[in-house]
């Protein structure tokens, strides 16, 4: 298996400490960005 870096348009939710793509960003809460399937 071959691991990509993280890359400059992508960001990790402060919910789900999963790594989204820009586009899926909801809103910056408290501890960071929050990702709109966490936000739902």
């Amino acid at each position: 298996m071959t691991v990509i870096p993280m890359q400059g348009d992508e960001f990790i939710c402060s919910e789900c400490f999963l790594v989204k793509h820009r586009s899926q960003l909801d809103h910056m809460g408290a501890d960071g960005p929050v990702c709109k399937e966490c936000a739902a």
